[in-house]
Formats: C-alpha cells, structure tokens, sequence
C-alpha cells in the first residue's frame, strides 16, 4: 500500500513519465498505512485476535468488557475506604452504619464496599449509600467455587486497583475495624501531616475490643440503636500488640500488590511508617461467636492484658446522631392510619393487611 505508490514516484522520472497529481497518492498513502498495518497483526495473528473479539473460537460467546475508569486527571478523593467481603448470618446493617459513619466523621469521602451475602433488610441500608453516591458496592460471584473467606485476598486486590489514580490515600479495612486516632485528631488530619512523598504506607497496630452479642436484625427504636451501635456497647479492648494482624493506609499508585495485613510488594525506594499507638490505632471489635475462623479467637488469650476503653468522648456524640439519622433515614417508615391505606387499595378491589387483621378480631370477638 505504501512502498508501491512510493517506488513508483521514484521510478518513473526514470522513464520520462509524468507523474502529475499522482503523486499526490504518495503522502495519502504514507499516512494511512500506519493506521491500517496494525489491523493486519490484529486479526491475522490469533492471541491479538482472541484479546480485541473476547473470544477463542468462532461461535464463542464473548466475554463481558470492563468499564474503563479515568485515571488521567489525578485523584478524585483524598481518602477513601475499602472494606472487606461481607459474608456470613449475623445481621450487619449497624456494623455497616457504624463504620461508614465512623470513617466519614475522620474524612473519608468514598468507600469501596464489598458482597458476598447479606438479608435484603441489611442490602435495604447499602442500597440507600449507593443512592447517594458516597458508596460502590462489589457484589461477588464467580463461576468456580470458592467459601466465602476466601474471597478476601480477591477482594483486597481489586479494591487496591479501583483506587489507583481514584484516591491519594486507602485504608484496608474489615468491617468490624475502625481506625481509632488519639487526642480528638481525624484521620485526614494525620495524613496532612505527612509531608515526604516517598512515605506510603502507614501500619496501625490492632486493640482487640471483646464483642460478645450479636447485632439485632431489624431497627425496632432510637433507644435499641442507642444501646446496640459497636462503639457504644463494647468497651473491653486488649493492649495495641506489637504489631499482631495490623492494618494499613496506603498511597495505591505506590503499591505493586497487596496482602490482607499490609503491602507484599512497595516499589523500591518507598517507605513505610510504623504509626505510634500514642497517635492512633486500629480498634478491632473481634466476635466471640466465632465467625468463619474460628481459631483467630484463641488469640484472645494472648494479647491481654485487657481494660474498659471508650472511643473519643466528643466524637461518640457525633457518631451516634450520624449513625442513628441513617438508619431511622431507611428503616423508620411513616406509615398512615389503617383506613387510609385501605383507601387506596380499594381501588384496585383489595383489602389492606391491617383491614383483615381489624375484620378478624370483629368475627373472634362476636358473641356465639
């Protein structure tokens, strides 16, 4: 396409022949074929072919693209959170509430929440997070089997790669951890602070807070939210041992692979920071009924001793009336008078369920 137009320029003036405005031809030409080469490797060579159609064979049924996220144009957030898969029975709405509130309060702006499997009534409260855009929720599946726990390192891995060029710092986190910072200090406060750009990861040491009930399944009042929100009911937390399942921030861009505890792999000449536990550390509100592993609670008897703590007593405030609007936000329905609602469905030649409830305590209630 290109060497015939251009050997024919050069040629023949040879001949005495006028090439006139064909040689016209000769730049159309040079500039096209860069574009149109490619396409000959593209789909004569088989691998090229198989990564550009997502298929191996002819009548195969292509695989789903990924969408595309900008990561040109720098971080969008300063500070966002992953947590980990939630899986498992006990009901989960207030540890969800609990620790979003908790870490937007100390500056996260974005959380990347992950699923495995929860009640519809706990997904109603997730749901709600996604409508106001301060959520993405991962629901995980796969076609080859896996338990639920194995989900995590998958997790953690996916999470770091959303969050490179998304955010400037991640925190990893499970669910029933919160980062806990001293002196009424928030967590972007901290990261302020930290000028040298080569420091990109920060280790928290973990308190284990003993949490030995489990969390209700439904909001019934203000005063059940009030006694059962994790940061107000558990109080018994070990000593901040050196440095036993610790947790991290990190700066994404800088971290070449992550494990469930910290990094595996920091590009060379980067640092990371051991944060003092007089500046902040991870409260980990570990469940006595044992959860998916339950030989991670034999630890309990080797990081005592253990002692009542409580969270920052100005923020407890704060916490409790974002946690408890939230959820009475979802959960608290207003509901109208029996009649009124009966109206309505009547319309359409039904009767409400408080309607039958009221005609059936009438017939038991007639003398005989």
């Amino acid at each position: 396409m290109m060497y015939g137009p251009v050997g024919a320029f050069i040629t023949l003036p040879y001949f005495e022949i006028e090439v006139g405005l064909l040689g016209n031809y000769v730049g159309a030409s040079a500039g096209t074929y860069p574009a149109i080469e490619p396409l000959i490797a593209i789909f004569f060579i088989k691998d090229f072919r198989n990564a550009v159609l997502f298929t191996q064979g002819r009548f195969d049924i292509p695989e789903i693209p990924v969408r595309i996220q900008n990561r040109v144009d720098g971080p969008q957030h300063y500070l966002t959170v992953c947590m980990a898969t939630i899986y498992g029975p006990e009901p989960k709405f207030i540890q969800i509430v609990d620790f979003i509130e908790h870490h937007k309060l100390h500056g996260a702006t974005f959380f990347h929440i992950y699923l495995r499997n929860a009640s519809a009534y706990d997904r109603m409260l997730l749901d709600d997070y996604v409508r106001t855009g301060e959520i993405e929720l991962i629901v995980l599946n796969d076609h080859y089997w896996r338990a639920d726990y194995m989900w995590h390192m998958m997790q953690i891995n996916d999470c770091h790669m959303r969050s490179v060029g998304f955010s400037k710092w991640t925190a990893i986190l499970d669910i029933d951890e919160r980062i806990e910072m001293k002196r009424g200090r928030r967590i972007v406060e901290f990261l302020d602070a930290v000028k040298n750009p080569d420091v990109v990861n920060l280790q928290f040491r973990v308190e284990w807070v003993l949490k030995d009930t489990l969390s209700p399944a439904r909001y019934e009042s203000d005063w059940q939210i009030f006694e059962n929100l994790v940061f107000r009911k558990f109080h018994n937390t070990s000593r901040a041992h050196p440095w036993l399942q610790p947790k991290t921030i990190v700066r994404p861009e800088s971290i070449a692979a992550m494990n469930i505890h910290n990094p595996d792999a920091v590009y060379q000449g980067l640092i990371k920071i051991y944060v003092s536990k007089e500046i902040g550390v991870i409260r980990h509100y570990r469940n006595l009924e044992g959860g998916s592993l339950p030989r991670n609670n034999q630890r309990i008897y080797k990081v005592g001793p253990y002692s009542l703590t409580d969270v920052d007593p100005s923020r407890k405030i704060q916490l409790t009336d974002a946690c408890l609007h939230r959820v009475k936000q979802v959960y608290d329905t207003v509901t109208y008078p029996c009649i009124m609602m009966h109206k309505m469905y009547r319309h359409h030649g039904m009767n409400h369920t408080c309607m039958e409830e009221q005609l059936r305590q009438n017939d038991t209630s007639r003398p005989l």
